[in-house]
């Protein structure tokens, strides 16, 4: 399995309406917490037999995440809701940090609850990649 971070700082302002009035942080977060962080290539031997996508979407004030699974073998594509709590993918988080937007801006490990981001006034859930990719081995396992 390989799995590739997709950072943000790159696709600024290339999903954002601009008609709105955001700031730039605000962006980031929209950016941050809609499009793709990861992706996962399964090989068996040396031939890719799945592709795995990672889509977290808000709907309403529900935050979502699912999966997109496409068997290379058969060509099929599938959807996979999962049940992962949280509000912004670890590697967006540090990304956000990196970037140096806030100046206020950390990452707080809280005993017994995981870890979130304060960014721009307020504080995240951030989903942690050992989690995602836990989940990922599950997903891999019933699909070949």
């Amino acid at each position: 399995m390989t799995s590739y971070y997709f950072p943000i700082k790159d696709k600024f302002g290339e999903h954002v309406d601009f008609n709105e009035k955001l700031t730039k942080n605000q962006i980031y977060i929209q950016l941050a917490q809609s499009l793709p962080s990861y992706s996962f290539i399964i090989k068996n031997k040396e031939k890719v037999v799945l592709e795995i996508m990672l889509f977290q979407q808000y709907v309403g004030s529900e935050n979502t995440f699912t999966f997109k699974l496409c068997d290379l073998r058969n060509g099929q594509t599938r959807e996979i809701r999962s049940n992962f709590s949280g509000d912004i993918s670890m590697h967006r988080a540090n990304e956000l940090i990196e970037l140096k937007l806030d100046p206020y801006a950390r990452i707080m490990n809280l005993a017994n609850i995981g870890s979130e981001i304060y960014f721009d006034g307020r504080s995240f859930n951030i989903l942690d990649y050992e989690t995602i990719k836990q989940d990922i081995i599950k997903q891999v396992e019933e699909s070949l």
